[in-house]
């Protein structure tokens, strides 16, 4: 997952047949097809693209307009399950860029009441570390970070600066 700035340069770099359109105030784009896909659950290489899911990205500045990451859905063909593209900027599950917290803890998949419960911190608090991108007291930062194994910087070094 990444940065606002890198997610924005990521796009910019991705080939043109990626890009579907390109206006001023939005661009659609989907991400380079790979070689060879697995399915997560079964472990087989025999899918195939089942539909295109568009996702508007939210937590961009206004400045950069709308994003909207049209997400290839695979069908497993052995096991009939379907399952979404993995990609570098968003976790499973997740609209919003930039917030690093949400992303960490989305992809570990664990919920937020189960922060909540360990870190010993309010919900609404929790929320608003989430939601506004709002820096928590050192102790409480390094509560969550330890829950996450991850570090405080990692989470919130670039709110820092």
């Amino acid at each position: 997952m990444m940065r606002i700035k890198d997610f924005l340069e990521y796009v910019s770099l991705l080939p043109e047949d990626c890009i579907e359109v390109k206006t001023a105030q939005e661009i659609q784009f989907h991400l380079p097809r790979k070689e060879s896909v697995e399915c997560p659950v079964c472990g087989s290489s025999y899918v195939s693209i089942d539909s295109y899911y568009p996702q508007r990205l939210r937590g961009l500045p206004a400045s950069a307009g709308t994003y909207i990451y049209k997400r290839r859905r695979y069908r497993c063909k052995d096991c009939g399950k379907t399952f979404a593209e993995p990609n570098p900027f968003i976790g499973s599950h997740q609209r919003t860029l930039g917030n690093r917290l949400r992303q960490i803890r989305a992809q570990k998949k664990i919920t937020q009441g189960k922060v909540v419960e360990a870190c010993g911190v309010p919900l609404y608090l929790y929320r608003k570390y989430e939601d506004d991108a709002e820096i928590p007291s050192l102790v409480v930062a390094m509560k969550i970070a330890d829950y996450l194994d991850t570090d405080v910087m990692e989470i919130w070094g670039d709110q820092l600066n």
